[in-house]
């Protein structure tokens, strides 16, 4: 019994957090532009898509084109990068937004987003484990 009050503290004190920093998620014109993979995300990348220069340009009306976009196989296959056109549509669960991605070729991918008050947005999704805390990592190109 104490630990759910404890639990139902920690979420009321959640919730005016967020009210008072504005925990909005994120909406489609935050995201619009060409976002590119950051230098230490490259690490976690196996040596046969180690190369790549992935870039992401999300569109207004939601379209988006992908260059050399990296992603682990399924099931163990080795990885491969995606290049071509696709359409993307935020999906929200308790505030927070995720991105889907459908390429033309009918392939789909998930990005998470980070957005802090006071920090860049940035676009990421896990390599393995999430709690591992690798990503691939992508910030808005200037």
């Amino acid at each position: 019994m104490r630990s759910l009050a404890l639990t139902l503290r920690l979420v009321a004190g959640l919730l005016v957090l967020c009210g008072a920093i504005s925990c909005n998620g994120v909406n489609p014109d935050d995201l619009v532009g060409t976002w590119s993979m950051t230098e230490s995300s490259r690490r976690y990348l196996p040596t046969e898509v180690g190369n790549v220069a992935p870039r992401l340009t999300l569109n207004p009306g939601g379209t988006f084109t992908a260059v050399e976009y990296p992603r682990p196989g399924l099931r163990g296959a080795a990885w491969a990068t995606y290049s071509g056109r696709g359409s993307w549509k935020i999906q929200t669960f308790a505030g927070a937004g995720d991105i889907y991605l459908r390429f033309d070729d009918d392939f789909g991918d998930q990005l998470w987003t980070s957005n802090f008050p006071g920090s860049p947005t940035v676009l990421y999704f896990s390599v393995g484990d999430p709690d591992s805390g690798r990503r691939i990592q992508f910030t808005r190109a200037p």
